[in-house]
């Protein structure tokens, strides 16, 4: 009775020191090096050991990639950068870890994951990018700001992409409607890169708005692409 006390106070021990050091932000969980803010949203700590750090919260996605806050993102370079991230915190390199470090390396590459899903959609970069400006802005609650006439535009188009989407059998039929929906989410894209890059915040939420139509035909055409094993760069 009393080996079996003394196993579970040493688990509770584990968990409350396992919680606190997670949320430790701005020293080393291992070598207790001081780090400064900027040095926190690593994923490793600037020491000899190298350390795999916790996930900073405070973080935004355009800082965990190492590219400027702004709408008009270099795909191929977010790309480049995502990849290098995953080689170094892919959660199959700590197997051999403690389990502190099999619990990081998850957290931050499912914050990667995040991140880049998030900023490879022209919509849902576009939202993320209003929360970061306003952190009380809701996307579910826009207002839309079409007449009648362009919002039935709007949705006989999308209507039409989902028959298409429907009758889909081969790899190409879904590059071409890759091709179809990037033109046509392009001026939506252009506008937005204007709207953002004059601080017209008012005008990116209408054009958001517009997007957003869009955004159960994206996910369809990201489903396919999975299926087909299409790459989508």
């Amino acid at each position: 009775m009393v080996f079996g006390r003394t196993e579970n106070l040493k688990k509770l021990l584990f968990i409350s020191d396992f919680n606190r050091i997670s949320l430790t932000n701005y020293n080393c969980w291992s070598c207790k090096k001081e780090l400064t803010e900027k040095e926190s949203k690593l994923q490793f700590c600037p020491c000899e050991i190298n350390t795999i750090l916790p996930v900073n919260n405070k973080i935004n996605y355009f800082e965990l990639f190492n590219i400027n806050m702004e709408y008009n993102v270099d795909v191929k370079l977010l790309t480049k950068n995502f990849r290098q991230l995953m080689k170094k915190l892919h959660p199959d390199l700590f197997t051999l870890k403690s389990d502190l470090e099999k619990k990081f390396s998850a957290e931050q590459s499912s914050l990667v994951n995040k991140a880049y899903d998030t900023l490879k959609s022209p919509i849902k970069r576009g939202v993320y990018m209003l929360d970061l400006i306003d952190p009380h802005f809701n996307a579910e609650a826009i207002e839309t700001h079409e007449s009648d006439a362009e919002k039935r535009l709007i949705l006989m188009e999308i209507l039409e992409l989902n028959e298409i989407i429907d009758e889909i059998k081969q790899p190409k039929e879904v590059e071409e409607l890759a091709e179809r929906l990037e033109e046509i989410m392009r001026p939506f894209e252009d506008e937005l890169e204007d709207a953002f890059s004059q601080k017209n915040y008012k005008k990116a939420i209408s054009v958001v708005s517009k997007m957003r139509y869009f955004k159960n035909v994206d996910e369809r055409l990201k489903d396919l692409q999975l299926k087909f094993n299409i790459q989508n760069v």
